[in-house]
């Protein structure tokens, strides 16, 4: 059985380090920018690094 998942996702540069994410499936935009640990990063803004860690936390989350 072959099955397909699509996500469709929408990444919008604003300036400097930030963006935001935003998808026609979802009713909730996010702010992402780089961490404060890399050069020029943001504080207190969703990272990729976060999101990841997310992503893998919520994908173990809903195994059980």
């Amino acid at each position: 059985m072959n099955i397909e998942h699509l996500y469709d996702v929408k990444l919008t540069w604003l300036n400097g380090r930030l963006g935001k994410l935003n998808s026609p499936e979802l009713t909730d935009e996010m702010i992402v920018a780089t961490p404060p640990e890399f050069p020029n990063g943001v504080e207190k803004i969703w990272s990729p690094e976060h999101l990841f860690t997310a992503a893998v936390n919520s994908c173990l989350m809903t195994t059980f």
